[in-house]
């Protein structure tokens, strides 16, 4: 199997297809796998993952071309080399249709934008979904997210907004990826990251990883850490800077963390 590509969808493609046996290739044009989503050392991890399991991770080499020779598909790349595999999977990501949006006079973003509700700028018309880039406050400003767990919960909003109900605001984006044996979960937003707070050691590949922006938590990372996930989507966008040293402490709960830090921002209002 040759992937093209080497986001969460080609990754999980490589992931399924060398437990069943297949030798795998995977060619992302980036420096790396995930350069786009995860700071460069959380990527690398998820890389290790792969090589760990067999799978050839060639990087910054754009395919020159694809084409098909019998029973086998040949991959050509720009340096003149050759890929013979027996399939090809393209997940290169999508651009989202926002030309019947833009037309009809709705704001337009990198996709539909929509406030936390659901509601686009023309507030009759709603959007939730791949194409839907809603207001996300306990992060900042506008996120895009192409994955089912973020398009359920929009679609949940979207409904209590058609029914009159109020569903709160849209807290930190959340998802999660299996691959092999591993599970990762990833929450927030790697945006304007200067600090990483590690839980574990990540060479072990079972981790968590904190991610800063100044003293606010944005985001967390974890691999086999669903616990320290459920902590850290309670604590985006707060303060963390009086409790830098629990956080690192792995015997410290991170959901004990989050309540007291709950605790404190009431106690200002």
């Amino acid at each position: 199997m040759v992937i093209v590509g080497g986001g969460y969808i080609g990754l999980e493609v490589a992931s399924t297809v060398r437990r069943l046996g297949m030798e795998v290739t995977v060619f992302e044009a980036g420096p790396r796998p995930l350069a786009g989503v995860l700071p460069a050392e959380l990527a690398d991890t998820v890389c290790e993952l792969h090589t760990r399991n067999g799978v050839r991770i060639s990087c910054g080499l754009p395919i020159e071309s694809i084409e098909e020779r019998g029973s086998e598909v040949v991959v050509r790349t720009r340096d003149g080399g050759t890929v013979v595999g027996d399939a090809v999977v393209i997940g290169i990501g999508m651009i989202p249709n926002t030309g019947i949006a833009e037309v009809s006079g709705l704001a337009v973003g990198s996709g539909v934008l929509a406030d936390t509700a659901g509601r686009s700028s023309v507030p009759e018309i709603l959007t939730a979904g791949d194409v839907a880039e809603w207001e996300v406050p306990t992060i900042g400003g506008t996120r895009r997210i192409e994955h089912f767990e973020i398009a359920g919960r929009q679609g949940a909003a979207v409904a209590n907004t058609i029914l009159g109900r109020t569903s709160g605001a849209f807290d930190a984006p959340w998802f999660w990826s299996d691959q092999y044996e591993s599970n990762i979960q990833v929450v927030g937003t790697t945006a304007g990251v200067d600090r990483i707070i590690y839980r574990g050691d990540p060479r072990t590949l079972d981790f968590s990883a904190l991610m800063l922006a100044g003293d606010t938590l944005v985001g967390a990372f974890a691999m086999d850490r669903g616990e320290d996930i459920m902590g850290a989507r309670v604590m985006v966008g707060l303060d963390v800077g009086s409790v830098t040293e629990r956080l690192s402490d792995e015997s410290t709960d991170l959901m004990d963390v989050a309540d007291a830090l709950e605790d404190i921002e009431e106690a200002l209002v």
